[in-house]
């Protein structure tokens, strides 16, 4: 996860979280976390969290544009509610989520 840390001059950007136990094929849960970088471009990362296994999927340099789409098709197939942070609306709990899964920022960590 050490590439994820956030670094000077990227924030988080949006967190979809969703979690249950009903699913036929095992799901637990989703983790998808997404920072905006300096360049207005946005990584992301997808973690599919099943009994005994995860399964992760990143993607890079994803324009704004289509983030927002593949984040809403992400929510739309999740067999469980989503809970989604707004990491510019809610910038202290989106980089407190974020910390929790990931690590604090390299800023935060050198003071």
């Amino acid at each position: 996860m050490e590439e994820w840390v956030l670094q000077p001059g990227e924030k988080p950007y949006r967190i979809l979280t969703a979690a249950g136990d009903s699913s036929p094929d095992g799901l637990k849960g989703i983790h998808f976390y997404s920072k905006i970088k300096e360049t207005g471009m946005i990584d992301c990362l997808l973690i599919f969290s099943y009994d005994e296994r995860q399964a992760v999927r990143q993607a890079k340099d994803f324009p704004p544009d289509q983030f927002e789409h593949f984040l809403r098709g992400v929510a739309s197939r999740s067999p469980y509610p989503c809970q989604i942070v707004d990491g510019i609306r809610e910038e202290q709990k989106a980089l407190a989520l974020w910390e929790s899964f990931i690590g604090p920022s390299v800023e935060k960590a050198v003071s």
